[in-house]
């Protein structure tokens, strides 16, 4: 998720209102989901490839949402979300230099990173997408249904994400990101 969240960084969750009841990694209970998501949010999830692990990654689409990823833009019912260049990113890790870019979902903007030597989407047989999704070499294009969202990294050459295992249902949702600490160099 970088550059919104730093490898390390601590985060604050609300997780009242989205009907996951847990503590220190006990399920207690589920209920109907009361708080509302919006494109932008940074959301907490149980991986749905396995449950057991949780995932954090920025909601890009809503249900009934008409989402398409082609040529590393992101077109959300059919408006490009990608805005303006700005300066290079050094991953440091990598040691690699990363094109950021501001881009605009609903009211929140935040920044992303492009690889540009990166391929911009690879299908692979190892990930089945589910038949709301139809691809055509490198793009993708799904219909998000009911009850579930579209979700994308913001280190997109380097996200596993909806883009290779599909939506993640409303009963996932775990929390909302509400605040980020980074981490101390």
């Amino acid at each position: 998720m970088q550059p919104s969240v730093m490898r390390g960084s601590n985060l604050l969750v609300q997780k009242w209102g989205y009907g996951h009841f847990s503590t220190m990694g006990v399920r207690l209970g589920s209920a109907e989901m009361s708080a509302p998501i919006q494109r932008g949010d940074i959301m907490v999830f149980d991986y749905p490839r396995d449950p057991s692990t949780t995932y954090l990654k920025r909601v890009v689409g809503l249900p009934g949402d008409q989402i398409v990823y082609h040529d590393k833009h992101l077109f959300v019912n059919g408006v490009d979300v990608r805005g303006k260049a700005l300066g290079e990113y050094l991953d440091a890790e990598r040691l690699v230099y990363l094109k950021r870019y501001r881009e605009k979902l609903g009211q929140t903007e935040h920044d992303i990173l492009i690889n540009d030597s990166a391929t911009p989407w690879h299908g692979s047989s190892a990930y089945d997408l589910p038949g709301q999704c139809t691809t055509e070499h490198e793009t993708i294009r799904c219909t998000v249904p009911a009850a579930s969202y579209f979700v994308m990294g913001d280190n997109r050459d380097n996200s596993l994400d909806s883009r290779y295992w599909g939506f993640v249902s409303a009963k996932a949702m775990i929390g909302k990101v509400v605040y980020i600490v980074a981490p101390r160099s």
